[in-house]
């Protein structure tokens, strides 16, 4: 542990900063890169995934989760 954070091993390490002068954290920074990494995912795996994922969508909003 280094500063009371566990150390990991990664590849690649996304980091995200939070500047704001409130007591609580935003997580806009980190949401937005994990929407921008899932974005380029879905662009990567093509019409497949798109269909998939707008599946699941159709899914969600007929259960009322959205």
């Amino acid at each position: 542990m280094r500063g009371g954070i566990p150390v990991a091993h990664a590849e690649v390490v996304l980091p995200s900063q939070v500047t704001s002068p409130s007591p609580y954290d935003s997580l806009v920074p980190t949401v937005a890169v994990i929407e921008s990494i899932a974005a380029a995912v879905i662009v990567s795996l093509g019409e497949a995934a798109h269909q998939r994922l707008r599946h699941g969508e159709d899914i969600a909003q007929r259960v009322g989760l959205v």
